[in-house]
């Protein structure tokens, strides 16, 4: 993406933005601080890889129990209006998650599975050109994340309104050259969870139709009030006070009893 595209881009949002700043600051409920964000707009695509086997460990993650992406009420009106902001730009896209409130288990699990000697993950995929020894050294895995605030959010964009959500897709060689969707997502130049270089935001590993389409993931949210990891394109952090990491009597929406909307 040119400078100049995406400073047009940034002022067609300005507007939209300011509109909506009222909206994306909204106070939490003490008694109810997390929302499904299914309960806000049915635009977002939940493909939450955690709750699968279609993800570097190959296997379900303690707390997933659903399909289903909870976030704390600001961030979640919050990526709410990301996506009307990005509806405006291009109506026919669509933001699709990945992981939204992760479980202190779950982040646990990881650590876990990093210091271990299992080796039934999709290793050759994930993290090709980084030994698995080095994923905590190197800050690919930490021992806490934003995620368990409920104010991080991993994501991409679908290029197909009518695509539906997928947890399984047929892989590439390795993440850092992923084959096209089938749900439409744009190519980024490394699939989610890319344990490599290629997946900092800024890398010059990629194509410049690939650089088009992650600064456009990062106009668009950051103009809703979320900022990028440098180092994963796909994650970004509501900008508001963090919340202490939650995980005892926090489950995953369950699609079918959806959680609503405090006032």
């Amino acid at each position: 993406m040119s400078a100049v595209t995406s400073c047009i881009w940034g002022w067609r949002l300005m507007p939209l933005a300011w509109g909506m700043a009222a909206m994306a600051t909204a106070s939490v409920s003490a008694d109810n601080p997390f929302v499904c964000i299914n309960t806000l707009s049915s635009d977002i695509i939940e493909d939450i890889r955690y709750s699968g086997s279609n993800n570097f460990v190959g296997k379900p993650m303690p707390g997933y129990s659903y399909q289903s992406c909870m976030l704390r009420a600001d961030a979640a009106k919050g990526l709410k209006n990301a996506q009307a902001l990005l509806s405006a730009l291009r109506p026919e896209f669509r933001l699709k998650v990945f992981d939204c409130y992760r479980p202190k288990k779950a982040v646990a699990a990881f650590v876990e599975w990093a210091n271990s000697s299992d080796l039934s993950s999709h290793a050759q995929y994930h993290y090709p050109n980084t030994p698995r020894v080095k994923l905590l050294e190197l800050g690919y895995i930490a021992k806490s994340s934003m995620h368990s605030t409920g104010l991080a959010v991993d994501l991409t964009i679908v290029g197909q309104r009518s695509a539906a959500a997928t947890n399984t897709s047929a892989k590439s060689v390795d993440c850092t050259s992923p084959i096209p969707f089938a749900d439409g997502s744009l190519d980024m130049g490394t699939d989610f969870d890319c344990f490599d270089t290629k997946s900092w935001t800024s890398s010059r590993r990629i194509t410049e139709s690939q650089r088009a389409s992650r600064a456009l993931l990062v106009e668009v949210m950051n103009a809703a009030g979320f900022r990028n990891y440098s180092r994963e394109w796909w994650h970004f952090t509501y900008i508001a006070t963090p919340s202490a990491a939650l995980d005892h009597d926090i489950e995953v929406c369950d699609p079918v009893k959806k959680r609503k909307m405090p006032r």
